[in-house]
C-alpha cells in the first residue's frame, strides 16, 4: 500500500519534523482531517496542525505533510504517477 493512502483518521501519529520547532515530539490520535490540517487529540484536547508545516509518523511510516495535501477521499482514491 502507498503510503500516502494510509487512512489516517483513527491513528496515532508523532511530528518528527516541523517548521515549529515546538511541534517536534508532540504524539495524539488524529479526530479529524481536512484538505490543508489534521486535528489531534491530546490529553483531551484538541489541536489542529498544518500538514504543509509537518512531517509525521504514523504506523511505521513517515509521511511529509506536504505531499497529501489533499481532502482525506481524494488523496486515498488518487494514482500516483511515476517518473
Amino acid at each position: 500500500m502507498d503510503k500516502n493512502k494510509i487512512p489516517i483518521i483513527g491513528n496515532k501519529i508523532e511530528v518528527i519534523r516541523a517548521t515549529q520547532v515546538a511541534l517536534v515530539g508532540i504524539k495524539g490520535l488524529v479526530v479529524d482531517e481536512t484538505a490543508n490540517t489534521l486535528t489531534l487529540t491530546i490529553n483531551g484536547e484538541e489541536k489542529i496542525l498544518l500538514k504543509s508545516a509537518i512531517t509525521f509518523a504514523i504506523n511505521q511510516h513517515t509521511i511529509i505533510g506536504v505531499h497529501i495535501k489533499k481532502r482525506p477521499e481524494e488523496r486515498i482514491k488518487t494514482k500516483q504517477r511515476r517518473i
